[in-house]
């Protein structure tokens, strides 16, 4: 594991008022979760069969654009029932950390809105008549999503694509794509994580602990983790080696052992930007 930590978190120096500061990237919750979902399922769905090849299609695009969930179309031979007090799933086995989703599609049409500009002359003349056409599609779909253990996450929960443009040279169908494929990233960006920059403080206050700064800062984790728990081991009272090598945990993933290690740093030191730290993570 120590090895895969090496690049797993870009890490630069910043200045800090506590002093030097590891950045790294790291996930920021979903407007809505879906618990421990890696991978969507899609089953098959009420509404006209077209309009859900295009709801397929889209959302197989918009998934492998957010490279967070995986997707696989079974929408052709599985189907979910959510009622309530009633959840039927496939008999087919996800395996993994999967979940059903099903895309209702509840309105899915397009129109032309003809109108008219006329000029008259003084004396009610007809001098000269401006047409347009604006062509509007709308797409309603109702979303489920259930995890493989029967676990409603998401039930019914309507979104709406529209498309509205002035003399548009698209066709119907195209049209009503795009609001499709509109209602379907509303969607994808509810229940998608965010990655966001975040500055983790470090105590640069013992100088022994420069070397393992200066390291986890240029990128080796794995090296800095291995510095800082050696130091550690040699001084397990000392407050600011443990909760460097919290941080140097916390920027790697492995926040259990950070959580734990930040505990013990704030229990000996006090400090409060350690009880800052630990909360964030």
């Amino acid at each position: 594991m120590r090895a895969a930590l090496t690049t797993t978190a870009l890490i630069s120096l910043l200045t800090a008022a506590c002093g030097q500061n590891l950045s790294v990237e790291v996930i920021e919750p979903a407007e809505m979760s879906m618990g421990a979902t890696e991978t969507f399922v899609l089953t098959g769905g009420m509404g006209r069969g077209r309009a859900h090849d295009l709801v397929a299609d889209q959302l197989a695009q918009q998934f492998a654009a957010g490279d967070y969930f995986g997707f696989a179309d079974h929408s052709r031979y599985e189907y979910i029932d959510v009622r309530p007090g009633h959840v039927e799933l496939p008999t087919s086995d996800i395996r993994g950390n999967g979940a059903w989703l099903r895309v209702d599609v509840l309105e899915w049409y397009a129109f032309d809105e003809e109108q008219v500009e006329v000029v008259t002359d003084d004396e009610g003349y007809v001098l000269d008549e401006t047409w347009t056409i604006t062509t509007h599609a709308l797409a309603l779909l109702a979303i489920t999503a259930v995890a493989e253990d029967g676990a409603v996450l998401l039930h019914n929960a309507e979104y709406e694509g529209a498309f509205t443009e002035v003399n548009s040279e698209l066709s119907f169908d195209e049209a009503i794509e795009i609001a499709g494929a509109a209602a379907l990233a509303a969607f994808v960006e509810d229940i998608t994580p965010n990655r966001v920059r975040q500055a983790i403080p470090l105590d640069d206050s013992i100088d022994d602990h420069g070397h393992a700064l200066e390291v986890a800062r240029a990128g080796q984790l794995d090296v800095a983790i291995a510095e800082m728990e050696a130091i550690v081991d040699e001084n397990p009272e000392q407050p600011q080696a443990q909760y460097n090598l919290a941080a140097f945990y916390d920027a790697a993933g492995d926040y259990d052992a950070a959580l734990s290690l930040y505990a013990d740093a704030l229990e000996r030191g006090g400090a409060t930007w350690y009880a800052r730290t630990r909360t964030a993570c």
